[in-house]
């Protein structure tokens, strides 16, 4: 591990192609299983929405199935996140913070997948009708292409959500007293702290306190920190590092943390769950 690593060293670390590349592979295969059963959905949506165009003499019912595929695909990642919330004990689950975060994560898989399946109905399709068995088998191909544009989309996002290294429920405005040490330059925007070093950064964000948190925290009382960094979404083994500096930071300003997790991230397996938090009772 690198825990002779200071934070200076990990922020003054070039973050190699390699590294990225690696870690984006690992978040492909993670969402592997999410982005086929999105995808089916999608695909049940549009093809769906089409027959129903098609039987009702509707024009433009390729048109017509992509919003039945956005409809469909969106309906089934809000329902999944909001389940997975829900399985988790960690905070009282919010309709609008778990519609945020599928829409901020799922929403390319969602898109790229139904416009791949609609390109493929609308300009490779033999005849304009979604029930002969061309179009269907043209529709089959067309789901290989999708999956991939799918996963891809879906994870470049929840790669990007990894940055984010532990979230955490203390004082409002508690962030306009933490000060950074030692050489690394340092600049606080309103909400905002950030850390440089050479090759990446630390952020300390402030946000107010989600609905999720409000039946155990005072919103006019409490804020949620983010404690972010890119380099932990190349090199995860170095986010405990950021971490431990964040909460010396809080520790030295004379503020208490406490730690919570984002009950609606779907994107962590279970077997890293129980590593990292020896349970799968909350995810990261």
């Amino acid at each position: 591990m690198h825990s002779h690593k200071t934070i200076e060293d990990v922020l003054n670390e070039d973050i190699q192609f390699g590294d990225k590349a690696k870690a984006l592979w690992k978040e492909m295969k993670t969402n592997v299983k999410l982005e086929a059963a999105c995808i089916l959905a999608c695909e049940f949506g549009e093809w769906g929405t089409e027959i129903l165009a098609y039987g009702i003499g509707l024009p433009f019912m390729n048109e017509i199935g992509i919003l039945g595929g956005v409809a469909l695909g969106g309906g089934y990642a809000l329902y999944h996140v909001y389940q997975h919330a829900k399985a988790h004990n960690e905070g009282v689950p919010s309709l609008l913070d778990a519609a945020a975060y599928a829409g901020s994560t799922e929403s390319g898989c969602i898109i790229g997948a139904t416009l791949a399946e609609y390109s493929a109905g609308k300009f490779v399709a033999t005849v304009n009708n979604p029930l002969a068995l061309s179009n269907i088998l043209v529709r089959g191909a067309a789901l290989i292409p999708a999956f991939g544009i799918g996963l891809t989309l879906m994870s470049s996002f929840t790669y990007t959500k990894k940055k984010e290294v532990v979230r955490w429920v203390s004082e409002k405005d508690a962030i306009k007293n933490i000060k950074a040490e030692g050489n690394l330059e340092h600049k606080l925007n309103k909400n905002k702290l950030e850390i440089k070093g050479q090759n990446s950064n630390m952020i300390i964000k402030e946000k107010g306190l989600p609905r999720t948190y409000h039946n155990d925290y005072d919103k006019d009382k409490n804020s949620l920190y983010l404690i972010q960094s890119k380099i932990a979404r190349a090199k995860p083994d170095y986010g405990q590092i950021v971490q431990d500096h964040a909460e010396h930071l809080f520790e030295e300003a004379g503020y208490s943390i406490n730690p919570v997790f984002n009950i609606y991230s779907c994107s962590t397996s279970c077997g890293e769950q129980e590593h990292e938090h020896d349970s799968c009772d909350h995810d990261h």
